[in-house]
């Protein structure tokens, strides 16, 4: 059994067209989902391009068939609760089936961006609030689409294990990640940059300063299986670079050795 792994969206373009034709290329390449990050302009770059995330996100769903499509994270606190529940059931509408819907509730690395807007960052009970206030409305109004809520602080932890939701670890450890799965009551996921070479000095040439995990397929697909070891249901990777040609190499090097674990003895 081959184990669900999606990737993140190449949202930091000019160009719509590189947004849906990687859509179509991660459902012929057998990746189980795209998720799109909600951002309105790059964290810590913001000069850069970005497409808004409920746009995109409506343009990804009707422009593939089989793909599971989902946001990771959709920021609660930007648009409020009655409006986060619309667009997840447009979505929903537009992808029946095919839509998991990843919440959040911001945090320090948004607050620059929130600014920019003239938005308000809220405290941080508020932003918590209106997530959990989201989660209990959608297991009323919409109790088929899936529900991940992402984050590692002990108040939004509180919400996921009161609520059942999903959690998603974004970026931690496999560690930490194992430490707080084995608390969670629903689906655990992982989502984090991978930097993927060709070999090992390809890696850390592309690595840079980011703090990701890289290497060459197996040192890639190595670390991937420690998420999966830990109760990993599904891992979404970030790949650096975010281009076409990668996706394919790493649905041709990594997520055969993914598989090979699957099924081998663990």
């Amino acid at each position: 059994m081959t184990p669900a792994v999606s990737v993140t969206a190449p949202q930091f373009t000019q160009r719509w067209d590189e947004v849906v034709e990687a859509a179509q290329l991660a459902e012929s390449l057998g990746f189980s989902g795209l998720f799109v990050f909600d951002h309105l302009v790059p964290i810590g770059e913001p000069p850069r391009p970005v497409f808004e995330m409920a746009a995109a996100l409506g343009a990804i769903a009707a422009g593939t068939t089989t793909l599971r499509v989902g946001t990771l994270v959709m920021r609660v606190p930007l648009r409020g609760e009655l409006v986060s529940e619309r667009i997840a059931a447009t979505v929903a509408a537009i992808a029946p089936g095919r839509f998991v819907l990843g919440l959040g509730a911001g945090d320090k690395l948004s607050g620059d961006e929130a600014r920019r807007f003239g938005l308000s960052t809220g405290s941080l009970q508020a932003r918590v609030g209106a997530v959990d206030g989201l989660v209990a409305s959608m297991a009323e109004s919409q109790p088929d689409i899936p529900v991940w809520v992402g984050g590692s602080h002990p108040t939004i932890l509180d919400v996921i294990r009161r609520r059942r939701a999903g959690w998603n670890g974004w970026g931690i450890t496999a560690e930490r990640f194992a430490e707080v799965a084995a608390t969670i009551p629903g689906p655990t996921t992982w989502g984090g940059p991978v930097v993927l070479g060709r070999d090992r000095k390809e890696a850390a040439a592309l690595v840079g300063e980011r703090r990701s995990l890289a290497g060459d397929p197996d040192r890639v697909a190595a670390g991937l299986a420690e998420y999966l070891e830990a109760g990993a249901a599904e891992i979404v990777v970030s790949i650096i670079p975010n281009r076409p040609e990668r996706w394919r190499f790493f649905a041709e090097e990594v997520i055969p050795r993914l598989r090979e674990w699957s099924i081998g003895d663990r």
